[in-house]
This record gives structure tokens, C-alpha cells and sequence, in this order.
């Protein structure tokens, strides 16, 4: 055998991820979803890049498996992604997988593990959709890779199990109670954003009936009274939409 000498922080646990036991694995940077695709690869394996964009991460995963298939939502980005990666264990398709999980499910046939990475930083909203549809995927999936500093950030709040993760990612322990938490999480986060928009929204209707007010208290004609009464009421009604 060969023995070689190697800095602490340059070796990474491989996990013992199985189609029995499958694994989620979150990270939070390009860096360590990269040295994940690295280690945790065999030569058997069929993968998937989910948010492949321009293919750098496509081939590096590669390099390490049988073949992968890189998904992206961008035309553009697949077409280039296609002509800078030559390997031929490797091709590309664009589609959204959000809205398309009949193709995704497609695509992810006969996959044993699926990397992930939307933008690294898109809401947690869209990936608590996307990661209970990949759990739910009939092929035999035994590792799951998501790059997400959002989520990431979630997963420390949960249990995860560091001791047996590699260095810089999460391993969720209790996958399906994180993504019950994570999808609540997102419901809630989602209404308080459609509470601030119709708040806004109603601020700036009530800066246009005031200003309408303002014109009709010094404009002629006999409609005057009854104009500046449902003016009143209009504001009356914005001032309740900005206050809930």
C-alpha cells in the first residue's frame, strides 16, 4: 500500500449513506458542497445536479460517479454548461423542478444521490418544497446534498448530528421532523411577507386618497361633502389593512 501524509483539514469523513439509511447533508458554501461531491461519490453511483448553472460542480461530481444528469432552470446556463463540460458520463436539461416534478421524478430515475444547490441563497420557501419531492422520489436515493446557507442555518437549530457529518455541513438526524419544522417555518415566513405587501400596499393607497382629500377640500361643486365623506371612508379602510 501507499502511505501519505495529509493535514487534518484536508480529510473528510466519508459517510456510511445507504439506500436503507439514507442521509441529508446541508452546506452552507460552494467549497464543501464540492469536497462532499469528492468524498461521498463512488464509482458506482448515478447522480443528479439540481441548479447545475454553468457546470463547474456537474464536473467535478463527474468525475467521481458513473454519470450525472444537471438540471437548471436557464436555458442559457445549460446550453453553456453542456459545451464546458465534455465529459461523456455527463449531459443536461433545462426545466424548473418545482413546477415540474413529473420530470424531475424522470429524471431522477435509477439515482442514487442528488446534489443541490438553487442559487445557494433562494428561499426557504421554495426549498421546503423541493425537499420533501426529493425524499418522496421512488428511485433508491442514499444521499441527499443541498447547499443552502438559509438552510443551513435552520438545520443548526435543529437536531443534526455533527459528530457524524463532515467538516463545515449538517447532517440532519430526524430528516422528516426538520422538514415538517422547515416547511411550518416557511408557511409562517410566507405570511408575514403578504402581510408587509398589503401593508405597503395599503400605505401607499392611503398617500394617494389623502392627497385626492386634500384636492377636494378646496375644489368647488356641489358633490363636494359627499366626495370627502367617501374619501373618509376610503382612508378609514386603508388604516385598518395597514394595522393588521
Amino acid at each position: 500500500g501507499t502511505t501519505a501524509s495529509v493535514r487534518n483539514g484536508r480529510i473528510t469523513r466519508v459517510m456510511d449513506a445507504t439506500v436503507e439509511s439514507p442521509k441529508v447533508v446541508i452546506t452552507p458554501d460552494t467549497a464543501t458542497w464540492r469536497q462532499l461531491a469528492r468524498s461521498q461519490l463512488n464509482g458506482t453511483d448515478e447522480a443528479l445536479d439540481i441548479g447545475c448553472s454553468f457546470g463547474g460542480g456537474t464536473a467535478v461530481i463527474a468525475e467521481h460517479c458513473r454519470g450525472v444528469i444537471g438540471i437548471d432552470i436557464g436555458r442559457a446556463a445549460v446550453e453553456r454548461a453542456a459545451l464546458a463540460v465534455p465529459a461523456i458520463n455527463a449531459s443536461f436539461v433545462c426545466f424548473d423542478v418545482l413546477r415540474h416534478p413529473e420530470r424531475l421524478a424522470a429524471a431522477a430515475a435509477g439515482r442514487s444521490v442528488i446534489f443541490a444547490d438553487i442559487g445557494g441563497n433562494r428561499e426557504l420557501e421554495a426549498l421546503a418544497m423541493l425537499l420533501p419531492r426529493l425524499e418522496g422520489l421512488p428511485s433508491p436515493i442514499r444521499l441527499i446534498v443541498i447547499k443552502s446557507k438559509s438552510l443551513y442555518q435552520s438545520a443548526l437549530q435543529w437536531r443534526v448530528e455533527q459528530e457524524d457529518s463532515p467538516v463545515g455541513s449538517a447532517r440532519v438526524g430526524d430528516s422528516n421532523g426538520f422538514l415538517l419544522s422547515l416547511a411550518a417555518a416557511a408557511r409562517l415566513r410566507l405570511e408575514r411577507q403578504n402581510r408587509a405587501r398589503q401593508a405597503r400596499a395599503a400605505r401607499v393607497a392611503l398617500r394617494q386618497q389623502r392627497s385626492q382629500w386634500a384636492e377636494l377640500q378646496t375644489g368647488p361643486g356641489p358633490d363636494r361633502a359627499l366626495a370627502q365623506r367617501l374619501v373618509r371612508a376610503a382612508i378609514s379602510s386603508a388604516l385598518c389593512h395597514a394595522t393588521e
